[in-house]
C-alpha cells in the first residue's frame, strides 16, 4: 500500500516519462487527484479525455504537434476511457516520445484495462517501467506542506471529464469529510 504522500511525491519528483495511475472506484480516483493537485504546481486545469473516434484522435494529434512546435511544456493527465484500448493503443504508441518528454504524462486508467493497454500499446508502456501507482487504498499519511495545499475541489473541467468514466462521482460532502480526516490523521 502506498501512502498519500508517497503518491504525491512520486509523481512530483518524476519530471519526465510516463506514469500510470490505476483506479477502481471513482471516489479513490478523485481523492488521489486532489492530493496530486496539492503538490503539483503544474496540475492542469483540465485533463485530456482520450477520444476513441479516429477523427477526434487526429485533432488531438494536431493539438499536441502544435504545442510541441511552440515549445509548450505541460504535464498531461490523460484519462483513458473504459474498454478503449483497442481504439487508442496504436495512437498512444505513436505519441510515446512526446508524452514522455518533460514534464511527463500521467495515464489515468481503470485497473481492469491496464493489462489490455499493456498488450495494445507495448511501446508507450515500455516507457512506464515501475511508475504505476494505485489510487485506491492510500494510507492516510501526508506531510504538513501537502496538507496545507489540500483542497476539497478539483478544477471544474475535471468533473466534466470524470463524469464520462464509469461509476458515480463522490458527493462533495464525502470528499470534504475525507479531507478533514486526512488532515486530522496526519497531524
Amino acid at each position: 500500500m502506498e501512502s498519500a504522500e508517497h503518491l504525491a511525491q512520486a509523481i512530483l519528483l518524476r519530471t519526465h516519462g510516463i506514469q500510470v495511475l490505476l483506479w477502481e472506484y471513482k471516489t479513490d480516483l478523485v481523492r488521489a487527484l486532489l492530493l496530486l493537485k496539492s503538490v503539483l504546481t503544474d496540475f492542469p486545469d483540465s485533463p485530456i479525455y482520450l477520444p476513441i473516434e479516429q477523427s477526434e484522435l487526429q485533432k488531438l494529434s494536431i493539438h499536441l504537434y502544435e504545442d510541441a512546435q511552440l515549445g509548450v511544456k505541460k504535464r498531461w493527465f490523460i484519462l483513458i476511457p473504459q474498454a478503449s484500448t483497442d481504439a487508442v493503443g496504436a495512437w498512444l504508441n505513436g505519441w510515446r516520445r512526446r508524452l514522455s518528454e518533460e514534464p511527463g504524462t500521467v495515464l489515468v486508467i481503470r485497473r481492469a484495462d491496464y493489462g489490455p493497454l499493456c498488450r495494445r500499446a507495448p511501446d508507450i508502456m515500455s516507457f512506464v517501467n515501475s511508475e504505476v501507482h494505485e489510487a485506491g487504498g492510500l494510507l492516510p499519511l501526508a506531510d504538513r506542506r501537502t496538507l496545507s495545499q489540500l483542497t476539497d475541489r478539483l478544477p471544474h473541467a475535471w468533473y466534466t471529464s470524470l463524469q464520462m468514466l464509469p461509476g458515480d462521482l463522490p458527493e462533495q460532502g464525502e470528499i470534504t469529510e475525507w479531507t478533514k480526516e486526512l488532515i486530522q490523521h496526519s497531524s
